[in-house]
C-alpha cells in the first residue's frame, strides 16, 4: 500500500513500527519482517497527536515487540514524576496568573502547564 508520508518510529531485528499518513489520517503501521503487517490503533487527525501517543503505544500496546532502545529520536520520551499537593497548587496558580498575560511566551507556558495539570488529575 502506498502512503502519503511515512515516519519510522522504532526498529529492531524482527519488527518495525512507523507513523503513516494516508489522505488526512495518521495511523501506526506495525510491520513484522517475516510476515508483513498492517495498520493498528485508532486514526489520528494530525502527526503531533500521534507522536505524543507513540511512546506508550510502541512500548505498551504493540504486543511487547519493542524496548526503549528500539525507539528513534523522533519519539518523544516520557518521564514519570511525583508531585506533591503543594506543587499541584503552585502549578494551578501559575496557570491562572499566566492566563491573564498576553505575550507569546506566556501563552506557550500557559498551554504546556495546563496540559501538565490535566495529566496530574
Amino acid at each position: 500500500m502506498k502512503y502519503d508520508q511515512v515516519l519510522t518510529l522504532a526498529v529492531n531485528e524482527n519488527n518495525a513500527i512507523s507513523a503513516v499518513k494516508w489522505g488526512k489520517v495518521w495511523r501506526f503501521l506495525l510491520e513484522y519482517k517475516n510476515s508483513g503487517g498492517g495498520c493498528v490503533g485508532l486514526p489520528y487527525e494530525n502527526k503531533t497527536s500521534l507522536l505524543n501517543d507513540s511512546y506508550d503505544f510502541i512500548l505498551k500496546e504493540s504486543g511487547g515487540n519493542f524496548k526503549e532502545s528500539d525507539l528513534r529520536a523522533i519519539v518523544p520520551k516520557q518521564a514519570k514524576i511525583i508531585v506533591t499537593q503543594d506543587q499541584k497548587v503552585a502549578i494551578n496558580t501559575a496557570i491562572r496568573l499566566l492566563g491573564d498575560l498576553s505575550s507569546d511566551h506566556a501563552e506557550q507556558a500557559y498551554y504546556h502547564l495546563k496540559s501538565l495539570a490535566e495529566q496530574l488529575k
